[in-house]
């Protein structure tokens, strides 16, 4: 008989660990990289380069080679539910509220500076903007506006003093309204070129009653402002 003699080489399998699973913020990006040193790439996208650009949230294969062994790996990718919250400014103070996402969260009046801290007071009259940063360092962003009136006591008795409160305009406002305690509409204007609205206590020129009242300041691009006013009619 004839024997042949066979020299078997068995190769060796590469060493080939990725990070399986990554949270993005919506509407970005991550760069999928298998690494160097491979002789082949295939992924399941059908690139087969060694690193690929994805922002879709799924399930994405990559097998690589090396001396005609391959290895093949799974990489999750998920994207992350960004933050909800509402904004309730009260004079010169805003506390965010947040709904739902993914905590915890920090909060930035800046985008540069963060704070564990949702409360934000002693704000100058102006425009703000608040950020919201989840713990995947995903940023959600609201506009709102500080605009504080001088007093909140209203005593229109024709003395000079505390007879009317004005609202001064600030960027975007739209109109002022003012509710009694049981949520009736007893003032409403918009605002005009002027920039200012004042008000007396008085509803379609009747003298209101003694009592705590609501305005509300609404803006094309920030949450409406809210506050109250003690009339005193005597």
């Amino acid at each position: 008989p004839v024997i042949y003699n066979f020299e078997i080489l068995v190769g060796t399998m590469p060493d080939f660990n990725p990070i399986n699973h990554y949270v993005i913020c919506p509407n970005s990006s991550i760069v999928l990289s298998a690494g160097p040193g491979f002789d082949s790439y295939l992924w399941s996208t059908g690139e087969t380069t060694e690193s690929i650009v994805v922002e879709d949230e799924g399930i994405y294969e990559i097998r690589v080679g090396l001396n005609n062994c391959f290895v093949t790996k799974t990489i999750e990718i998920e994207i992350s539910s960004m933050a909800v919250y509402d904004l309730t400014i009260n004079e010169n103070s805003v506390f965010v509220n947040v709904i739902s996402g993914a905590i915890p969260f920090q909060y930035s009046l800046d985008g540069i500076s963060w704070t564990d801290s949702s409360f934000f007071e002693n704000l100058s009259d102006g425009d703000y903007t608040l950020f919201v940063k989840d713990q995947n360092s995903c940023i959600t962003s609201k506009q709102f506006n500080i605009s504080s009136i001088s007093y909140n006591i209203l005593t229109p008795n024709g003395d000079g003093l505390n007879d009317f409160i004005s609202f001064k305009k600030q960027n975007n406002d739209v109109h002022v309204q003012i509710f009694d305690r049981f949520g009736k509409l007893v003032f409403t204007q918009e605002f005009n070129t002027t920039g200012a609205i004042t008000w007396n206590g008085r509803s379609n020129g009747n003298a209101l009653p003694t009592g705590t009242y609501y305005f509300l300041i609404s803006n094309q691009k920030t949450d409406p402002r809210m506050g109250y006013i003690t009339l005193k009619n005597f």
